[in-house]
């Protein structure tokens, strides 16, 4: 009946019965269409019958039929009635189930892509043989081409861990900056790396190269500060030679991120360099002008007084600085690198794997070392502490090449009036006024420096004081620790003023703070 329970009328049950025939001789001379609607209503018109879905007209028969068969077994049942209502109950109950289950069927075999069948088909057997590929993909890597032998060359030279070669090598080329010579050509820098590398690593000799970049170079000499500035040096760049089975995981991306990190160590090493350099120079200018005289002459004060003095105190605060930042960048974030992508890639299997887990060491070196765009404001204000540092240095070495040639003609000067027993010394031929405005300008100079570091310094700290706070960036909080917190008064500036007269000091109020 229409609620599925076994019909106990006779007269219906012929009717059944001859509705069951009728539709067992139209299916025989029918023609399916599986196109057509699963409604199973019939077409009038021309006399014909037709059915959405073979699998629901079978199934239809076979529950008739099913149900044809309950009910003369129940209606020829002899005191078994109850147990005959409930195996037709069941039997109702399978052959709904069986008919569901082949309608699901035949749908989802119409609505799923051949496409997705043949994977999920040939998905395990195809994973199967990837894992037994990729294992043995990843030993020839490791055993056969070198790939870790390639990733420690990769942090020798861009990394600076080689520091024996890459000293060499920066300090001839930060030398050559600094006496205006002739370094801008690939064939001086190739000479200078090739020598280091024949001293110290003569088995990577042909591996590693030194292009400089030309339009780089060119943008910073229309600058019209290309020697003193910071970026002078960015136009070098170091091209290692991948082979070929290691550069689809060392591709021409990867090397680019590498290049960022290595500029960015050239400029923190080339202050440091100039400030030790300074130094010396500084005892040079101690020795040459207020040092002692031949013959047990008493020596003649300096110039400056106590105006150098307070330029070294704040030569030692750059340096300090300096110092900070270089060994935050050597010591905690690179020289850790290491043994961080080693323990990353034990438990790889993969080529994919493998460029994976590579790309993201890079990438998490170039965060910490503050290259990446969400880093803009760090990166900006240490820039801009480093390029005031070779200001400094630079204005320092016009300095003491000033007082060296004033020493020289004073000395003669001085020499030629003792030895003529003269009852005062001669005068120079360079008037007062003409010698102090140089150095007036000099210390004017030093002055507008110095400010700047301070409200650059104060501002810096206070930065990585709040991103330490918000935890944005744990790695920026050893560089914070180093530096220090923000200083909470303001400090004394060197102010230009006459030759030989004391420095007077400046208030809070023109240092910016």
């Amino acid at each position: 009946g229409s609620d599925g329970l076994p019909l106990r009328d006779e007269t219906p049950l012929r009717s059944l019965v001859a509705h069951v025939l009728r539709a067992s001789l139209a299916l025989s001379n029918l023609k399916l269409d599986p196109r057509a609607g699963g409604t199973g209503d019939s077409q009038q018109g021309d006399g014909s019958c037709a059915f959405g879905d073979d699998l629901a007209a079978t199934a239809l028969l076979d529950t008739l039929a099913r149900t044809l068969r309950l009910n003369e077994e129940t209606a020829a049942g002899t005191g078994a009635g109850g147990a005959a209502e409930t195996r037709a109950a069941a039997a109702m109950d399978g052959a709904r189930e069986r008919t569901r289950e082949r309608a699901r069927a035949g749908e989802y075999a119409a609505s799923v892509p051949a496409c997705v069948m043949l994977r999920r088909a040939l998905q395990t057997r195809v994973q199967r043989q990837y894992h037994g590929v990729s294992a043995l993909l990843t030993r020839t890597l490791f055993e056969q081409c070198g790939l870790l032998k390639h990733l420690a060359a990769l942090r020798h030279f861009y990394l600076m861990e080689a520091g024996h070669v890459m000293h060499y090598f920066s300090s001839t080329l930060f030398a050559k900056l600094r006496a205006r010579e002739r370094w801008q050509d690939s064939y001086v820098v190739n000479t200078v790396m090739n020598d280091a590398l024949s001293i110290y690593m003569p088995e990577t000799v042909g591996q590693l190269s030194v292009v400089i970049d030309g339009a780089r170079f060119a943008s910073a000499s229309t600058s019209g500060r290309a020697p003193r500035a910071l970026n002078a040096l960015d136009c070098v760049a170091l091209q290692y030679h991948v082979p070929s089975p290691l550069d689809t995981i060392i591709d021409e991306p990867v090397l680019e991120q590498y290049r960022a990190i290595f500029t960015f160590l050239l400029q923190v090493k080339r202050t440091k360099w100039l400030l030790t350099q300074l130094h010396e120079r500084s005892l040079m200018m101690d020795g040459r002008v207020a040092g002692g005289g031949a013959g047990g002459r008493r020596p003649r004060p300096h110039p400056l007084g106590g105006t150098l003095h307070r330029l070294r105190v704040f030569r030692a605060e750059l340096l300090h600085f300096v110092s900070a930042l270089h060994e935050y960048a050597m010591t905690r974030i690179l020289h850790g690198a290491a043994g961080d992508l080693a323990a990353r890639l034990q438990g790889v299997n993969g080529l994919d794997a493998i460029t994976r887990t590579h790309r993201e060491f890079v990438a998490q070196l170039c965060e910490r070392c503050m290259l990446q765009p969400k880093q803009a404001m760090v990166r900006d204000a240490v820039a801009k502490i480093l390029n005031m540092v070779v200001e400094f240095c630079a204005r320092w070495d016009v300095l003491v090449d000033t007082q060296f040639a004033e020493a020289r003609v004073a000395s003669r000067v001085h020499e030629d009036s003792f030895d003529a027993a003269s009852p005062a010394p001669a005068q120079t031929h360079t008037r007062p006024s003409e010698r102090a405005l140089p150095l007036e300008k000099l210390l004017q100079d030093f002055e507008k420096i110095e400010v700047e570091f301070r409200r650059c310094d104060r501002f810096l700290r206070s930065l990585l004081e709040s991103v330490v706070k918000r935890n944005s960036f744990p790695h920026l909080e050893a560089l914070a620790h180093a530096l220090g917190p923000p200083p909470a008064s303001g400090r004394r500036h060197v102010v230009a003023g006459r030759t030989g007269a004391p420095p007077r000091a400046v208030g809070p109020e023109m240092s910016g703070r």
